[in-house]
């Protein structure tokens, strides 16, 4: 960061598209990437070989369910937080990418999701209601509580509030009511220590 000098550590072979969904804690980095036609959870540990995992995830559990997004790592419980969709009654169409639902057709449910790194397995939680799409690069987590910034069914954006603890979901509407001349926040990273997210957003 002190000169942007940028350095090879390692080459994650057989992908095709990178997506913009990643996280990064206690020394291991976890990407959403597709290769040969299959979305891979990637995991990078940070150590002197930076060993490089490649895991298909894992939906049997839940076979509705697609389309893995929002990643966030909390290396304490070794899990990862994020949203998939539920696109059986969305009348079908294209994948545009990861994290994205299909289209066309109705706005599919999206529900909180957690991902075993270990296995790529999905457990489905709550249902993010009231809600038409979810932003890329617009989620954080803060030890406590997992954000993301979503569409409104009626219009506008809110803040998604997750508690991690019970999956219990908040909604504030703050990105839509002030600072009116900004719109489409996103690029989240949160200070633990503050409790402040951090984006940016145009004018």
């Amino acid at each position: 960061p002190s000169n942007g000098l940028v350095t090879s550590l390692a080459e994650i072979t057989g992908i095709e598209l990178v997506t913009s969904h990643s996280t990064f804690g206690n020394g291991e980095y976890f990407a959403i990437m597709r290769g040969g036609g299959t979305i891979y959870l990637i995991q990078i540990s940070i150590s002197t070989t930076y060993s490089i995992s490649m895991t298909e995830f894992d939906y049997s559990n839940h076979p509705e369910l697609a389309n893995v997004g929002g990643i966030e790592y909390d290396h304490t419980n070794d899990i990862l937080y994020g949203y998939a969709f539920d696109d059986s009654n969305s009348g079908g169409g294209q994948t545009a990418q990861p994290g994205q639902p299909m289209q066309p057709g109705d706005p599919p449910l999206a529900y909180v999701i957690t991902i075993d790194p270990s296995n790529g397995e999905v457990a489905k939680y709550t249902e993010i209601e009231d809600v038409e799409g979810i932003a890329d690069g617009a989620s954080a987590y803060d030890g406590a509580s997992y954000y993301l910034k979503v569409r409104n069914s009626g219009g506008g954006y809110s803040m998604a509030k997750i508690d991690v603890s019970d999956f219990s979901i908040s909604m504030s509407s703050v990105l839509s009511s002030t600072n009116e001349d900004l719109t489409s926040p996103s690029g989240f990273e949160v200070n633990v220590v503050t409790g402040i997210i951090y984006g940016y957003a145009w004018d």
